[in-house]
């Protein structure tokens, strides 16, 4: 293999009036590159290989308008991976085909995620949100000949975004919120075009779903795992977190860790967010889960 990597473009563009703040172009920008990345284990998923890492650059970002050129710089972990994106591919272009993946993924989890921090008033827009670009979606993945599963599993593995993941939503659309725009072209295609009616009324803040509930995110953090399943993420996983607290909790992995890697390992320092709820009888919040973003 020549190289070890694929360079995939990526396009925002947002039809603004005014000028974009620095610092609502800063945590765009960073809330694009936590996106992307979730996004790049999900493709992984898809094609049943394996990615080592992925950096983004930005291109060139053109004003007027507000328009972001990316690119993506996909690592393959071995020449076996690179081939088996390749059979994955078919008959597309596998830099074309990882593009559509990767604009699918985003899509969802954007959303998703709006519709989730609606205000529960806006029901027929939430719906809206729903059916018409799931179909933007399943048409992309239907362009490059997914399978329903394939573009399933895209769907589901963004379906449930954390309180951290919705932040990062509302950050990539605060400079069409703040720009004045009318709508938001996601990775240069139509089908993933968010107009204003659905995006104007989300709030400055992730709201709490449920009161009696809350998610507090610690880095570098020693986890124990008692329990764990080198093929699954969200089932099998269980373990403590001594510094916080010593009664057994059901772990979840994000799409970015790898199972079979932490598997068998007991002690790790790791990126967690810890799911805590209120509890009535002890007045306190007690933890129920914790989600492993990133193993050091």
């Amino acid at each position: 293999m020549v190289k070890n990597y694929v360079d995939v473009p990526f396009e925002m563009y947002y039809d603004t009036k005014d000028g974009i703040p620095i610092e609502d172009a800063i945590e765009q920008l960073k809330a694009l590159n936590k996106i992307i990345g979730k996004q790049a284990a999900i493709v992984s998923s898809v094609a049943n290989a394996s990615i080592e890492k992925t950096e983004i650059f930005v291109n060139e970002l053109i004003e007027g308008s507000w328009q972001e050129k990316l690119c993506i710089r996909l690592f393959f972990k071995s020449e076996e991976d690179y081939e088996k994106f390749k059979n994955a591919a078919g008959n597309v272009e596998m830099k074309d085909w990882i593009k559509v993946v990767l604009a699918m993924g985003f899509g969802a989890f954007m959303f998703y995620s709006i519709q989730q921090m609606l205000p529960k008033k806006d029901e027929k827009p939430q719906v809206n949100i729903e059916i018409n670009n799931n179909n933007g979606v399943v048409s992309l993945g239907k362009s490059i000949e997914l399978t329903d599963e394939q573009i399933n599993k895209v769907l589901e593995k963004n379906s449930k975004p954390n309180k951290a993941d919705k932040q990062a939503a509302l950050d990539v659309m605060n400079p069409a919120k703040n720009g004045g725009a009318t709508k938001v072209k996601m990775a240069g295609y139509d089908q993933l075009t968010i107009p204003q009616s659905d995006f104007e009324s989300l709030p400055d803040e992730v709201p709490n779903q449920d009161g009696n509930e809350r998610e507090i995110n610690y880095s570098n953090t020693d986890i124990y795992i008692y329990a764990s399943d080198r093929d699954k993420s969200t089932v099998g996983w269980a373990g403590i977190v001594p510094d916080l607290f010593e009664s057994r909790v059901k772990f979840e992995l994000a799409d970015e860790v790898n199972p079979n890697t932490l598997h068998g390992q007991r002690k790790v320092k790791a990126d967690i967010i810890v799911h805590e709820k209120y509890n009535t009888a002890q007045k306190e919040y007690k933890p129920f889960k914790v989600t492993i973003l990133k193993v050091a």
